[in-house]
Formats: structure tokens, C-alpha cells, sequence
């Protein structure tokens, strides 16, 4: 093809028709750039097609962490409002002298209300390879690509407490351990393998000096209400994240 267009260039040439031979020039380089253009065109055409295979793939790979991220919120929700129940009953009965009362219960609330720590651990090893890779320019929805950031952000934040909520904890193991209420409640024993104690006798497990000892344990409740307010700021901080993760999969769920 190229031989034939040189050969045309150069009859003209030989036949002295300038004119004619200018036409064809500009011809010959308006096809040249029509077929760059196109080249061009079919190249980002495949670029393309290739991106949006890729976005594919991510939005994929993001709604199932999601969804496993949306049950572990769950699960670590619920145990962190009971974890504050049971903390919330244990002080208020302290505080109107009521212990007493609650007496079979109080293994229960203090295991788990006063000794026990929940913390979800989110899914994100796809959103961290999309931020490590720069795949995250992928994502073409931009409010996807901010709700991602905000989660982050506050998973990021939202333990910055840990270590002074874990301190408070083992304080309140250490003060708990001379009452023995973690061997003297079944939950925990099955937990950690331990044979149940015969359910006929439970009652008389906690004995009432052991109670009246506990009114008096002023710095134990102390430690208990510090912890609340630690545990409710960080089951605030998993709520807003679980809303987050609904609008995140709201928006992935819409392009599955």
C-alpha cells in the first residue's frame, strides 16, 4: 500500500501537476490522522473495557468482605449492649443499695458486664489492596469511594480508647477475683470447659457476706462506671459504622 502511494506521488511529481499533487498530499495526511484517531480510539476503547472488568471485580470482591464485615458488626453490637446492660444494672443496684436483690444474678452481670470485652474486626483486605495499588481510581461512584473513606475513618478512630478500656478491664478482673463470681457462673464455666455446677444449689453460691462485701468495694464501681463510658462511646462509634457498611452495600448491591 505504501509502495503504491509513493508510486502515485511520483508520477505527479515526474508530470510537473503541482496542484494536484498538493490534493493529494493533504489527502494522504488526513487518512495518516484519521488513522491514528482511530487507533487511538480502539485503544481506549480496550483500556476501557479492561477498567471496567477490573471495577467489576472490586465491587465484587467489596460486597462480600462487606457483608461479612456487616455480620461481625452485628454480633459484637449485641454483646456490647448487653456488656453495658448488665454494667448499668450492676451500678444502679449498687448505688440504691439493692445488690441484694439481685443476688443469683450477680456471677452473670459481673462476668460478663464488668469482665468481659467485645470489638468487631472488620473485613478490609480489599479496600486496603485498592488503596495500596491506586485501584481505587477503579470506582467510578464517587459517594461509593467517599462512604468507603468514611468507614475507614472511623474504624481508624474508633479505638482509640482500646488500651485505657483493656487497663480498666484488668482492673476490674483483679478486683473481681477474690469474690470467685466467674467459677461460680455456668455460662463461663461451659465457655471454658469447666463441668456446670448443679442448678438446685446456684442460689446459694453467692453467699450475702459476699454481697455486703461488694457494697463496700467503692473503687470496683468506680473502675465499672469509667469502663461504661469508654464501652458506649466505642458502641456508638460501631453503630456509625455499621451505617456506613448499610450504605456501602446499598450502593454495591445496586451494580451487582
Amino acid at each position: 500500500m505504501i509502495k503504491f502511494f509513493r508510486k502515485i506521488r511520483q508520477n505527479m511529481i515526474k508530470e510537473n501537476k503541482a496542484s494536484k499533487y498538493m490534493l493529494y498530499a493533504i489527502g494522504e495526511i488526513v487518512l495518516v490522522v484519521i488513522g491514528i484517531l482511530i487507533a487511538l480510539q480502539i485503544n481506549n476503547w480496550s483500556e476501557s473495557r479492561k477498567n471496567s472488568y477490573k471495577e467489576d471485580e472490586l465491587k465484587r470482591a467489596l460486597l462480600s468482605d462487606f457483608k461479612e464485615t456487616k455480620i461481625r458488626l452485628q454480633e459484637t453490637i449485641k454483646r456490647q449492649q448487653q456488656v453495658i446492660d448488665y454494667s448499668r444494672q450492676l451500678i444502679i443496684s449498687y448505688d440504691t443499695k439493692q445488690l441484694m436483690s439481685i443476688k443469683d444474678s450477680l456471677p452473670l452481670f459481673t462476668g460478663f458486664g464488668f469482665g468481659s470485652w467485645w470489638r468487631a474486626e472488620p473485613v478490609t483486605k480489599t479496600y486496603q489492596s485498592m488503596i495500596n495499588t491506586g485501584n481505587i481510581n477503579l470506582l467510578s461512584d464517587d459517594i461509593l469511594k467517599q462512604k468507603l473513606a468514611e468507614f475507614h475513618a472511623e474504624l481508624d478512630s474508633g479505638f482509640e480508647d482500646q488500651e485505657e478500656s483493656m487497663n480498666l478491664l484488668n482492673a476490674l478482673s483483679i478486683q473481681l477475683a477474690p469474690y470467685g463470681f466467674m467459677l461460680k457462673e455456668n455460662i463461663a464455666r461451659k465457655e471454658i470447659g469447666i463441668p456446670h455446677l448443679n442448678d438446685s444449689l446456684l442460689k446459694y453460691i453467692v453467699s450475702d457476706k459476699d454481697v455486703m462485701k461488694l457494697q463496700l468495694d467503692h473503687s470496683l464501681f468506680n473502675l465499672a462506671a469509667k469502663r461504661m463510658l469508654l464501652e458506649n462511646n466505642r458502641l456508638k462509634s460501631q453503630r456509625k459504622m455499621e451505617g456506613f457498611v448499610d450504605d456501602i452495600l446499598l450502593i454495591l448491591n445496586k451494580h451487582d
